[in-house]
């Protein structure tokens, strides 16, 4: 499932992020201070299952638009291969592309910065 993400930057963005993917979903960042067309271009690209926010916005989309506040617990486990987020590009045609970006490729990430950072598996 893609879950549009479209918040201000706040405490409880990460959180947001990683409850998507807890959940097996995988997430769209939208920026609530891009320009409502790219945001409409987004919304219609991506075809989310629900939008998550942390701010209160309207869009007109026929999915659950969710409140970081009023949306109830739940787990999933995700795999490796499962997509973890699409992330917008500029686009060389103007026009934003979404690119998907596996678990596994987060993973590797976290692998790769672990000495830097100090990651263990509590983290």
């Amino acid at each position: 499932s893609r879950v549009v993400v479209c918040a201000e930057r706040a405490l409880e963005l990460p959180a947001m992020l990683l409850g998507v993917w807890r959940a097996g979903g995988t997430y769209v960042p939208v920026d609530p201070g891009y320009p409502a067309a790219r945001i409409a271009h987004v919304l219609s690209d991506a075809d989310p299952d629900a939008v998550l926010v942390n701010t209160r916005m309207d869009f007109d989309v026929e999915v659950p638009v969710l409140h970081v506040d009023d949306v109830p617990e739940r787990a999933g486990e995700p795999v490796e291969g499962d997509a973890a987020y699409v992330i917008y590009t500029s686009g060389s045609t103007g026009r934003p592309k979404g690119v998907v970006v596996e678990h596994r490729q987060v993973l590797r990430l976290f692998a790769a910065t672990e000495r830097w950072f100090g990651f263990d598996a509590t983290d």
